[in-house]
């Protein structure tokens, strides 16, 4: 059996599973496809801070489904990856080298560690690393599987 295809996604696709933005049917297919096992998931641990935090801001949202909804974001088993001292050195000289947050580079940081593809739905990020290994969510099937 082939081995699926792992890519990195950001807070940004992530929080499209639990709330209603542009290309959130595009994020629950990348879901679907994860959980059927065509495609791995990797994200830095930050991933469920950020999505936790950007569900707190959702007024459609109560406490219990923020809570809910991470709950179903922990029990996915997305590989959750630390950083090693190399790869926070590595993640500062992508933030300044792109003009992006350390959050961001996170993420970044992580997709060129493992040689894999980036996979957001923050536009400001994806055209400051357009053409790095990175996907905008709207072009997740064309470009991916």
């Amino acid at each position: 059996m082939e081995r699926a295809k792992e890519i990195v996604v950001d807070a940004s696709v992530a929080a499209r599973w639990y709330v209603k933005e542009d290309w959130s049917h595009k994020a629950l297919e990348l879901r679907d496809d994860f959980r059927g096992g065509k495609l791995g998931l990797i994200s830095p641990r930050l991933l469920l801070y950020e999505v936790a935090n950007g569900l707190r801001y959702s007024p459609e949202l109560s406490t219990e489904e923020i809570s809910d909804a991470i709950d179903s974001l922990v029990g996915m088993q997305i590989g959750l990856t630390d950083f090693n001292t190399r790869q926070w050195r590595n993640a500062v000289k992508n933030a300044l080298v792109f003009g992006i947050s350390l959050y961001d580079s996170a993420y970044y940081t992580t997709a060129e560690t493992y040689s894999l593809k980036l996979v957001t739905a923050d536009k400001h990020f994806f055209q400051k690393i357009e053409g790095k290994n990175s996907i905008f969510l709207k072009d997740y099937h064309s470009r991916l599987l």
